[in-house]
């Protein structure tokens, strides 16, 4: 029987990648000109509405991929209510 986490991390990685080639094939990435490769960012996202968190995965696999040195610490888990405002 096949490892299912295993798999769903393999079409996790598929995903992001196809979408990223599509954003990037189809015109100049912009928003990686934003700033510089050698630049030390901090970032925070903070939501407007009410939500549930949901992509997580998807979030760290996309960091992986275009930039593997990157830190994330989420406050938060997929499946979590946020109240608008929450940073």
């Amino acid at each position: 029987m096949p490892n299912i986490i295993n798999c769903q991390k393999h079409v996790i990685a598929k995903q992001v990648a196809d979408s990223l080639l599509e954003d990037i094939s189809v015109s100049t990435d912009w928003t990686a000109n934003l700033v510089e490769s050698n630049k030390l960012v901090d970032a925070v996202i903070k939501t407007k509405e009410d939500m549930v968190l949901c992509g997580i995965d998807w979030a760290n696999q996309t960091f992986r991929i275009c930039s593997p040195n990157t830190t994330i610490d989420w406050q938060f888990n997929d499946g979590d209510r946020i109240k608008a405002g929450t940073i």
